[in-house]
Order: C-alpha cells, then sequence, then structure tokens
C-alpha cells in the first residue's frame, strides 16, 4: 500500500475522533484501527502485519516505509537531516531555540544530578534569605524525589512561589514540586526542555505560546503530554522551563524520537512564533547575524564553521562561505572566525590563515555559562542593594 493510498483512505480525518467516542475505527473492509487507550493507535493493515504507534518493540513494517518515504517531513523539515541546507538559506520564519536534555531517575542520572540540585536548592533559598547564600551545603544523601523537587524549586525562583509560578496545559498556580517529585517516585525518567524565541519579548503571553508549542508537539508525537513549565525573565530574552514527565497516559515509558528533538521542537516553535509575529525581514536576519558574530557562546555560525573545518582544523578565512552562496552569510563567516581568534580560541599561522583549538566549541560553552552565572550574580546583588535601600528608607519614615 502507497502512503498516497493510506491518506486517501483516512481522508476523512476519522482519527482525529476523540476516544471516548469509538473503540476502533474502520476506513474500509482492508483496513481496521482499534484505540487500546487514548495514546495508542494499533491494528491490521490488508490482513498483514501490525501497525502501532507509541509503544515499543519491534518497528512495524508499514511505519517503518512511511518513515523511508517521507522520513523527515512530518517534523516540517526537509530529507537532509544535517540541516545544513535550511541553516545556510534565509527562511523568514521567527528563530526558537528548544533545548531538550534526558534524565534517568536511577543511577548516574541521579548522581549526575546532586551537585546540581544542591546549588539550584540554595539558589531559590537566597532569593528569600541572602543570608543562606553562604549557608553549608548539606551532606546526606538525596533520593530522587528531593532532587526532582530541588529541581522545581529552582526554575520558580522563589521559596514558596513554586506553588503559584507553575502551569501546565490547562491550569495556573500549578505545585511544580509535587508534581516533580510524585513523577519522580513513580516513573524512570524526565525531560527537561528550554524554550527561547528569539523575539520573545513581543509574544507577550508566554504561556499561552508555550501551551499551543505543545499542543502541536503532541499532535506531531501522536501521544499525549504531562509537563509543568515556568517562565524566566531574569536574562535579556524572556524564556521557559518545562519538564516533561517521562511516562506516558497508558503507562508506557515516553520515547522521543531523535530527530523530532533536533528538529521537531524548534520548527513548530519557530511556526507559532511566526504566526503571532509575523515573517522575518532580510534586514531582520542580517541582524541578528551581526550579533551571532559578537556572541561570547555557541551560535549556527560556529556549527557553519566546524562543517569546513579540516581534521587539523586549519583554514584559509577567505575559503569560508555560506553552503548557498549567500553574501550576508559568507560575510558572517569570516567576522565571525576573526572575532573567534580575538577570542583566544584560534590563532594566525599564516597570513589569513586561522588554526583553532581543538576545545573551541566547548571553550565556546563555558564562555556561556561564566557569563550567565555573572548576570545572575549581578541581579542578585542588585535585588539585595535594592532590599537593603526599601529597608533604610522605611526605617526613616517610621521614625
Amino acid at each position: 500500500m502507497s502512503v498516497t493510498s493510506f491518506d486517501r483512505l483516512l481522508r476523512g480525518s476519522l482519527l482525529a475522533l476523540p476516544a471516548t467516542r469509538e473503540d476502533s475505527i474502520s476506513a474500509d473492509r482492508s483496513i481496521r484501527l482499534t484505540r487500546a487507550d487514548r495514546d495508542r493507535l494499533e491494528g491490521k493493515v490488508n490482513g498483514g502485519g501490525s501497525m502501532a504507534s507509541g509503544g515499543g518493540g519491534k518497528r512495524p513494517g508499514l511505519s517503518a516505509k512511511m518513515d523511508k518515504r517521507t522520513p523527515m517531513r512530518r517534523f516540517g523539515i526537509g530529507a537532509d537531516k544535517s540541516g545544513a541546507h535550511a541553516a545556510m538559506a534565509f527562511d523568514s520564519r521567527q528563530r526558537a531555540i528548544v533545548k531538550v536534555h534526558y534524565f534517568s531517575h536511577a543511577g548516574g542520572g541521579g548522581a549526575a544530578l546532586k551537585a546540581h540540585a544542591r546549588y539550584v536548592a540554595r539558589d531559590a533559598a537566597t532569593r528569600n534569605d541572602p543570608s543562606a547564600a553562604h549557608a553549608p551545603a548539606e551532606e546526606k544523601t538525596e533520593t530522587r524525589e528531593a532532587k526532582a523537587r530541588a529541581h522545581a524549586h529552582y526554575l520558580s525562583r522563589e521559596g514558596q512561589a513554586e506553588r503559584t509560578v507553575f502551569y501546565d496545559a490547562r491550569t495556573e498556580g500549578v505545585d511544580g514540586a509535587a508534581r516533580a517529585e510524585a513523577w519522580a517516585r513513580s516513573d524512570k525518567r524526565h525531560f527537561r526542555v528550554i524554550l527561547s524565541a528569539e523575539d520573545a519579548g513581543r509574544l507577550h503571553d508566554l504561556p499561552a505560546y508555550t501551551r499551543e508549542v505543545m499542543a502541536r508537539a503532541e499532535a506531531a508525537l501522536g501521544t499525549k503530554l504531562q509537563w509543568i513549565a515556568a517562565d524566566h525573565h531574569d536574562t535579556a530574552n524572556p524564556h521557559t522551563h518545562l519538564i516533561i514527565r517521562g511516562r506516558r497516559a497508558n503507562g508506557q515509558d515516553l520515547v522521543i524520537p531523535k530527530d523530532f528533538i533536533r528538529y521537531g521542537f524548534s520548527g513548530i516553535a519557530r511556526d507559532v512564533a511566526t504566526e503571532w509575529l509575523g515573517p522575518r525581514s532580510p534586514a531582520d536576519e542580517r541582524r541578528a547575524l551581526d550579533r551571532e558574530v559578537i556572541r561570547h557562546g555557541p551560535t549556527r555560525l560556529d556549527r557553519m564553521i566546524a562543517q569546513q573545518l579540516p581534521e587539523d582544523r586549519t583554514i584559509r578565512v577567505a575559503s569560508l562561505e555560506a553552503a548557498n552562496g549567500d553574501p550576508s552569510t559568507t560575510r558572517a563567516l569570516k567576522e565571525r572566525a576573526r572575532e573567534l581568534q580575538r577570542m583566544g580560541l584560534a590563532v594566525e599561522v599564516k597570513r589569513n590563515v586561522l588554526a583553532f583549538r581543538a576545545d573551541w566549541r566547548e571553550a565556546l560553552k563555558a564562555m556561556e555559562l561564566h557569563i550567565d552565572i555573572r548576570k545572575r550574580l549581578m541581579l542578585g546583588q542588585s535585588k539585595l542593594r535594592q532590599q537593603t535601600l526599601n529597608h533604610l528608607t522605611r526605617g526613616l519614615l517610621g521614625r
């Protein structure tokens, strides 16, 4: 059966019917699909092998054939998984970054989170009690439930505010710490997501934007997602932190395809932002490139440079070029290479020939983290000074 004929059989959008209405769907005598639960479809096609979505086990034949024919189209990108062509060509959609991290609740995964959980718990405490900034860290062993609560505590950025700043698909004021703790107790894993639209300040309603992105992600993945989110405005660009439960409504472990993590989430986020804000102009793209040239952190220009570096990481600056020959991107690549040289991540071994350090991309990530920490420290000091000033003012007025 071809993909075209399969689409024709289901043209009536019968699969979109609520799970509570029918237990089975019949497009014709050759195909029958049954709903075992609200987020799983399974059945047989033409009396042959079974097909299922969202479960584990061996990959069904029909699904594999469909993936081969349209492997990435369902995630909104072209057939080139590297994304190189899409990255080089001008895309009028709004830009957005979605970072997805997977965390196991057992073994090494829990141990790796220990130091981070302790740090973020102290960070939350200092926002209510500045004297706690230098409090000694507790040495007792933390359970995975405590680590989950600590992470939610961190995302809330305020002690008791964790009961009000979180929201989910339908509700405001969710108790994020309690929910994260419950998930850590019952599930094997969870996903942490950072959702950041480039022009998030103009979105005005981050919760509505986040809910729309997650609703479309559910539709693309074919499964219901349980998640909580908190918006952060402590950086130059507002962004959203999400915790996605690692279990589906039917009790199975949630598995998100790598291709969707790499391309699907960001594609959806870009589409929604574009619908809300309108398309970007070539002038917007040039300004974005100018910002990336001088950024002390990873950029898409760095990925383009890395793709063109030979094994010895030595390259002539003049040879750097955008894949599609776009002059603005080509200019930005050359300027970025020189900026990386000024940062000490590359040296000029010959005239106009740069040799990059082996760890130059890792060093960029470290720079970004260092700058983020400094900004947070400065923000904390500013808040502490303001609190002190307010206290003195109240004291003087009370005399």
